[in-house]
């Protein structure tokens, strides 16, 4: 508002000394000379001023300017104390996020690599459960097997006490028929031994044995003395024949019974190893739900 009263002066006082210098002039107390010449002096005068005045305005302008410039850096540096402060902050701040986010990322990373684990050891164990699924499914083909094995070896153990009951009842009618051949061999000895004794007896008592009462041949040996000795000879070799047949008869008995243990060690280890295939499957099969039960 200064500056325009001051211009507004100024202009005034311009307007002043024209319209003076034109009453003067109207009256003739001055002339266009000294007119001129008043007015450059004014005019000089007026720039002078001017001037001087626009140099207070600048200087008035110049300290307006630096308390302005003065108040705003002391702003600025408060603004950069401020924004110093706020900016350590955001950077603690961010730090400890970045420091947050960092060990969000190594639990995540962890979460990760166990449920890869766990992923890994379910499909280990899927894969396990499908080779149990076919070991089983072959440990039941085996068993349906073993099952009609067991079905065939009962039938042929069954058939096999029946044929070790047959070669009993034959070997007790075996050693029945040898006892009482032997028994019977016995008395036939004792009453041979009788019927000599008796003839030779009647033979020295009685000198006047006709010939003619024995067959023909026996009546050469009777007069050689050789007929007893041939006729016990002949007795000899048929009781050694039956002793060789029986002793035959009891060997072949040895080897059937031989045999027949034999075949029933083999039926009964065949027996036991399919029970403990048997029980084995059945372990295998209730073991396996713990499996299933673990996934």
């Amino acid at each position: 508002m200064s500056h325009v009263l001051n211009k507004q002066l100024s202009f005034a006082e311009i307007q002043s000394v024209k319209r003076l210098s034109c009453t003067l002039r109207k009256k003739n107390l001055i002339n266009d000379v000294e007119i001129r010449r008043s007015l450059n002096v004014l005019a000089h005068y007026i720039i002078f001023k001017a001037k001087e005045y626009r140099k207070q305005q600048l200087c008035t302008l110049m300290k307006e300017e630096k308390q302005f410039f003065e108040t705003e850096y002391e702003n600025k540096k408060i603004l950069k104390k401020e924004s110093m402060a706020l900016l350590n902050q955001t950077y603690q701040d961010f730090y400890l996020e970045l420091l947050n986010l960092e060990s969000e990322l190594r639990r995540m990373e962890s979460i990760t690599a166990e449920k890869t684990l766990k992923r890994e050891e379910t499909f280990n164990r899927i894969q396990r459960i499908e080779e149990l699924k076919e070991k089983e499914l072959k440990l039941e083909r085996k068993l349906q097997e073993a099952e009609r094995n067991i079905d065939d070896i009962s039938n042929l153990d069954s058939k096999l006490h029946d044929l070790e009951d047959q070669i009993c009842n034959k070997n007790k009618h075996f050693e029945s028929q040898i006892s009482n051949l032997n028994l019977d061999f016995k008395d036939f000895i004792k009453r041979l031994q009788d019927q000599l004794n008796t003839l030779v007896e009647e033979i020295i008592q009685d000198k006047s044995l006709k010939l003619h009462l024995l067959p023909f041949p026996y009546q050469a040996l009777f007069e050689s003395g050789m007929l007893g000795s041939t006729w016990f000879k002949s007795v000899l070799e048929t009781c050694e024949n039956l002793t060789r047949h029986n002793t035959q008869i009891y060997k072949s008995i040895q080897q059937i019974r031989i045999i027949s243990k034999r075949a029933k060690e083999a039926s009964q280890k065949a027996l036991s190893i399919i029970i403990l295939s048997k029980e084995k499957t059945k372990f295998h099969g209730a073991s396996r739900p713990k499996l299933l039960s673990a996934d």
